[in-house]
């Protein structure tokens, strides 16, 4: 949930609140709370010497920024950001390039990466360096980019305004000189002038910003320091930026951009070869870090909960894949944090997941809580109120402590400025447990808001923000605080202890249920006291491990067993490291006494627990439990009365009963929702059912209330935010408002009305909850000729040949109904071509037990026939994160350019826009075990997703209509548990998209929508659907290829046909060498190319090819040289060898019968065949003719263009005007257009030249191939339109990599 239109949820400036005179009746302290936890006294009780001093906590967010207000020092001096890391990978910059360190009339300067010429300034740097480049906004957090493109596009503007007021004065000179129409040449210059004025006008259009390319040099000194220079200004003038070292070394940053505000650090790896770049991808962390630890020494009011604590930022934020983290990430992460001796880590993200205490990140991570003494606290997430909505991995594994989010009545008055107080609470988005396996989900809950620090490059000083990630760094300040005393008192503590003890502290709060709350809200003093009266016990530092049926607790959401008493069994056992010494194994020992106050759970009163651990049965009575949610906990203590030292949590959801005889729905009458107040209704989703309708009435009500309400259902191996419902509604009085969901037959689904929490007044209302959706039941293909059919639910398989039959049923209720069925969707599977390729990671990949972490790429290719959206799957992991069994799945899809067009991860879909052409995409795996690598996952397979222009499908009653395709069926009427038969034909050949091939599928769904004579009667949108999918098959292709494979039958075989056929091979096969030979550049590959030619052209009768490959190979090796050095004489040598060479091809055609085909074409629909087939092959010869004329044209033009030959380029381009080979019907190459633009070039006419390549662009949606961008470049440099010049060199720089 996010926060409802029309609350307070953000405060820009810190003077909006921060007054601090007599008038101001909220103290400043509540803005980040700690008095209510008590931090406050707790740091006051010990003369602020347990302020969080001598804790280091590891912040993992979207990264902290160092320069942020009150992240500076610690409240005893030192710095405060202890260290910085970008552990994603996406600021990671290639540095493997060396470049030579020159020094020109005494200023030294490098070419760096991107073609710039650097300037060093003063800086002391070796006289070789590394070079490397990033594009900006591949780094920068997406509100600056915008921010920034609008700063950039204001400049642009005023530059383009002025420009054009002088073309346009230009323009007006000429008119005023020469009249509205002049003659001759002056009409000439007059088109030019227009053109200018045109072409400015057409570049402001088509323009994309993509950013500054910014280049970096990197080199290690002589005491092995290394230093990196990063082109901060984008000016190339490195002298005026700090050469800095990795952040750790004395905690250098720098600065992008005076205006920008956004800092950075630079860190080094893999021998300097990778350079990673420290960037915010958003001010999340920043946040997160000031609730933790600011520190302000001129007003410690604003203090974070620990000042004392020094900080470690862990970016895990991934900007490839907007920002979401990753677990390649969170583990590079830990390894930092261990590496640190950080004792605390927060981290305040989290996703829905299927499976709990599962995934690579659960071995890492218990390895970092247990066996590394770092306490791990995280997010319990904000999608709340229904019941098991916790996020992973907060909620889903067992070592970290989940936290909710609360929020007190001081926190109202100072941070929301309500007028009116409600009692304290927890937020309603607050996510509730129990987890999906039966933990409690949530340990405790902390203050879920405040006002605190944001990164400088918002432009803020403080901000307000609220969530679970608010809460949980509060959470993780109170444990630096307890660690800070524990340090100082000489305290033993551990993990296992701090996550009990603050738990068996937590106090409870009046009206707020377990599943929210936790344990109960954070209290640091009587923390401290359980820890120092606890640390000694026997058993206080071992964790214990609840196993019920492979779950942590007893979870019952079974209809079927909510009626009776259920016995089950409950293992508890000591969970030892491997580092735990057989010793402490052998002596372990508890007597442990079970306590249980629910007269509903029966449990044994003692058990001795031992190493091995226990079994012991519970018995739950379901049958005496009213319908709703219950809950209830066996702890265990020992003798003593110490503990609880474990806790089985016990949670029973009881359905409603609700008929189902034809109209399943439930009437709730004057429901009152007020502070706390969660109304819970459960209900069994009948077989059949499809959609739950929940409408609510409202009664009179006080001022504007607004409703939460949600839906949850738990399938199994599906995620709950797949399945839920969400949503904040303001509320009218006596008005009725009608929601629906997905439901899924045979799992319980809850119904949670809530008054938000900020709504102060309580209100009634009324609600009913009915299913509805008819059921679609498919036959099996294979049956369909038989009396009797398989029926079962599912997907429609469509078959190319035949109908396919299903059922439609009136379950749960009767009516009549739309049917509509349509595929939108092709797609294909595709396998990795070559081999897969494998290698181990830098250092930062690099674990304690010898652990290192593989990359194994694998590359696909495919091609694309329309333009449209492509999503990438990877089928065997996808939705997975936190539950996924490797470290990374991210794919990286390319165009022919090498471009990135789109990077993506297993768990959400990322659309890429695509056009005609071929792409590639690499799917990078990562794992701890190699072999589980080559034998797993070496060979998998992606599905590529298209977007189609929908094909309707046509449904019959009857199976001979179908065949006929006759006399289709769009609805029908159904009674209540009896059905009706249909066929649903596959589309038709005509139908099929362009570009499928055999294997590929086409997806798509067969609908059933309510049919009413009065829709604004009906309030709910009840509908029923199955997936249908169409299969392509290989019958047409294989048919195709037969009918090619003998399609040379009938061909001449007498001795002069058969040796025609045999020459023509000969000089196919000669031009393909001589192409080959054409590939190198040396000196020795073009001798070796002018003796084959020499030789061919002896023996060759047919000369026009060879001499044509002889213009093409000279025209790249001359046009090479002479752009390396214009007066390189061999370059000039080979481009006049080149134009001798395209002459050649022009004599050898005959040039008046090209122009007489061109202006009398043959028939080719002459009845006789004879004729017929002489006039194909006249055409063939003809335009093969035409092809080479054109192309010989071309490559003289583009030749005598790079020697200065104005009179032949000039002679050839009006040649391929009167041929018209350059008009654009939308469909001309590159090459084409491109002769037209040099043409206009050579005429000194740039507008022209600027707007003909423009043109062309537009036609190919907008993205012009490498040679048109660089011709429209150095146009605009010919003009001295340098901004625009400079902007062109940028995007090129990106779309070709």
């Amino acid at each position: 949930f996010a926060e409802p239109v029309g609350l307070p949820v953000m405060l820009t400036t810190e003077s909006s609140m921060l007054a601090t005179d007599s008038s101001c009746a909220v103290s400043p302290i509540h803005l980040l709370p700690k008095n209510e936890t008590g931090a406050l006294d707790f740091i006051q009780a010990s003369d602020g010497k347990w302020d969080g001093r001598g804790v280091r906590v590891a912040v993992f967010d979207t990264g902290v920024d160092p320069g942020a207000i009150g992240l500076s020092v610690t409240s005893h001096g030192e710095r405060k950001m202890y260290d910085l890391h970008d552990c994603t990978g996406d600021g990671d910059v290639d540095m493997s390039k060396k470049a030579t360190v020159e020094v020109v009339d005494g200023i030294k300067r490098v070419k760096g990466a991107s073609g710039r010429v650097l300037q060093l300034g003063e800086h002391d740097v070796p006289s070789e360096v590394r070079v490397g480049k990033f594009e900006a906004f591949r780094l920068f957090p997406s509100p600056l980019i915008k921010r920034f493109k609008a700063e950039r596009a204001r400049i642009a503007s005023q530059w383009r305004s002025e420009l054009l007021a002088k073309e346009q004065s230009t323009l007006d000179s000429h008119i005023s000189e020469h009249g509205a129409k002049p003659k001759g040449e002056e009409e000439i210059s007059r088109e030019r002038i227009e053109a200018g004025v045109s072409a400015l006008n057409n570049l402001d259009k088509w323009f994309s910003d993509k950013g500054p390319v910014v280049d970096i040099i990197s080199w290690t000194a002589g005491d092995g320091t290394p230093y990196a220079l990063v082109d901060a200004n984008f000016d190339g003038n490195l002298g005026n930026r700090p050469a800095l070292k990795p952040f750790k070394y004395d905690g250098q940053f720098d600065t992008f951009g005076q205006e920008l505000a956004l800092n950075y650090a630079v860190n080094q790896f893999d021998g300097g070869n990778t350079a990673s770049m420290v960037v915010d991808c958003g001010s999340h962390g920043t946040h997160v870090a000031g609730i933790i630890a600011a520190c302000h020494p001129d007003r410690p009011e604003l203090n974070g909960v620990a000042p004392g604590a020094q900080i470690v930022g862990c970016k895990i934020g991934d900007q490839r894949v907007t920002s979401e983290e990753t677990i390649v990430a969170l583990i590079r992460a830990l390894k930092v944090a261990i590496d640190c001796e950080c004792k605390v880590i927060n981290l305040s993200f989290g996703e829905p997941s299927a499976f709990c205490e599962s995934g690579i990140l659960k071995k890492f991570l218990d390895d970092a809580v247990y066996r590394h003494g770092v306490t791990f606290v995280s997010s319990a997430s904000n999608s709340g109120p229904a019941l098991s909505t916790v996020g992973s991995p907060g909620g889903s594994l067992d070592s970290i402590i989940s936290v909710g989010a609360h929020v007190t009545e001081a926190m109202m008055d100072a941070e929301y400025s309500m007028r009116k107080q409600t009692d304290r609470t927890n937020y309603t988005w607050s996510s509730r447990g129990p987890a999906r396996d039966g933990a409690l989900g949530v340990s405790v809950s902390a203050p879920g808001g405040a006002i605190t620090c944001v990164p400088t490059w918002t432009q803020k000083k403080h901000q307000l923000m609220n969530g679970t990630s608010m809460s949980s760094p509060n959470t993780a300040g109170c444990i630096a605080l307890l660690l800070s005393a524990a340090v100082n008192q000489g305290v033993c503590t551990s993990p296992v202890l701090l996550k009990r003890c603050i738990e068996n502290s937590a106090i409870q709060v009046a009206g707020v249920e377990p599943f929210a709350l936790g344990c109960g809200f954070i209290q640091v003093p009587a923390a401290w006291d359980l820890i120092k009266s606890s640390s000694d016990l026997e058993g206080a530092h071992v964790p214990f491990k609840i196993d019920v049926a492979g779950g942590r607790g007893i979870y019952i959401r079974n209809a079927d067993l909510c009626d009776r008493m259920q016995e089950i069994a409950v293992s508890v056992a000591p969970a030892f490291t491997v580092d735990d010494s057989s010793e402490t194994k052998v002596n372990f020992a508890m007597e442990l006494s079970l306590r249980c106050d629910a007269p509903w759970v029966s449990a044994p009163s003692f058990v001795a627990m031992m190493t091995g651990g226990r079994v012991f049965n519970v018995e739950v009575e379901c049958q005496k439990l009213s319908p709703g949610v219950h809950y209830a906990e066996i702890l265990a203590f020992d003798s003593k009365g110490n503990g609880p030292f474990f806790r089985v949590p016990i949670s029973v959801t009881k359905p409603e009963t609700i008929p189902t005889d034809g109209d399943p729905s439930l009437r709730l009458f004057r429901q009152s929702l007020s502070d706390h107040t969660i109304s819970r209704t459960f209900l069994n989703v009948p077989e059949g059912a499809t959609k739950c309708n929940i409408s609510v009435v409202t009664k009179e009500l006080e001022g504007k209330p607004i409703l939460a309400i949600a839906t949850n259902q738990l399938v199994h191996g599906v995620p709950f935010d797949e399945v839920e419902l969400g949503k904040f509604q303001h509320l009218l009085p006596f008005t009725s408002y009608n929601f629906s969901c997905t439901a899924v037959p045979g799992h319980i689904l809850e119904v949670a009305l809530a008054k938000y929490w900020a709504s102060v007044n309580p209100c009634l209302v009324d609600v009913e909850i009915s299913f509805d959706g008819p059921q679609v039941v498919v036959c099996d293909h294979a049956s369909i000729d038989s009396q009797k059919r398989a029926m079962k639910t599912g997907m429609i398989s469509l078959s190319p040949c035949e109908p396919s039959p299903f059922s439609v049923k009136g379950v749960p209720r009767a009516g009549t109904y739309s049917l509509a069925s349509s595929l939108h969707h092709l797609v294909r599977d595709v396998s990795p071509s070559g081999k897969p390729v494998i290698k181990s990671l830098d250092e930062r990949s690099t674990f304690w037990d010898s652990m290192q972490l593989y990359e194994m790429k694998l590359s696909y290719s495919t091609k694309v026939s329309q333009k449209g959206k492509l999503v990438v799957r990877v089928p065997s992991i996808s939705k997975l994160l936190y539950d996924c069994p490797l470290a990374t799945q991210m794919w990286y899809l390319k165009d022919s350019n090498g471009q990135v067009l789109a990077i993506g991860d297993g768990l959400y879909d990322y659309p890429a826009d695509v056009k005609k052409g071929d792409y590639k995409i690499d799917l990078i795996l990562t794992h701890h075990d190699r072999s589980v690598l080559e034998r797993v996952y070496s060979k998998s397979v992606i599905s590529l997703r298209f977007k189609i222009e929908k094909i309707s499908l046509q449904a019959y009653s009857s199976i001979n209509n179908a065949l006929e395709r006759s006399g289709s069926s769009s609805s029908v009427t159904l009674k209540h548990l009896h059905g009706v038969h249909r066929y649903l034909m596959p589309p038709a050949a005509d139908d099929l998209p362009k570009g499928i091939k055999p294997g590929d599928r086409l997806i798509g769904s067969l609908m059933l929508t309510p049919k009413e004579s009065k829709p604004q009667e009906n309030h709910f949108t009840a509908a029923g659907s199955v997936q249908v999918v169409y299969l392509h098959s290989a019958k047409a292709a294989s048919e195709s290829s037969e009918s090619e494979a003998c399609s040379s039958a009938g061909e001449d075989q007498s001795k002069e046909a058969v040796e025609r056929r045999l020459n023509k091979d000969i000089g196919k096969s000669a031009i393909k060498y001589l192409e080959k030979l054409s590939k190198g550049s040396s000196e020795n590959d073009i001798n070796a190319f002018d003796t084959v030619l020499a030789s061919l052209l002896d023996r060759t009768e047919d000369k026009a090819p060879i001499f044509m490959s002889e213009a093409k190979a000279k025209l790249k090796w001359g046009k090479k040289k002479v752009c390396a050095d214009a007066n390189d004489d061999a370059g000039k040598s080979l481009l006049s060898r080149t134009v001798a060479a395209a002459n050649e091809v022009i004599a050898s055609l005959d040039l008046t019968e090209l122009a007489l085909y061109q202006t009398v074409k043959e028939d080719l629909k002459v009845s006789d065949a004879i004729a017929r087939k002489k006039a194909k092959i006249k055409k063939a010869s003809m335009e093969k003719k035409k092809k080479q004329y054109i192309a010989a044209l071309s490559t003289k033009m583009a030749a005598a263009a790079l020697i200065e030959d104005v009179s032949s380029a000039l002679d050839a381009f009006t040649s391929l005007r009167q041929w018209d080979a350059v008009k654009d019907d939308g469909k001309a190459s590159s090459e084409r257009i491109r002769m037209e633009a040099r043409g206009f070039v050579l005429q000194k006419d740039f507008g022209r030249a600027v707007n003909t390549l423009l043109t062309w662009i537009e036609k190919h949606d907008g993205h012009g191939d490498k040679d048109v961008l660089d011709l429209l470049q150095q146009c605009c440099q010919d003009c001295s339109w340098q901004l625009w010049s400079d902007a062109i060199v940028a995007n090129i720089k990106c779309e070709f990599p």
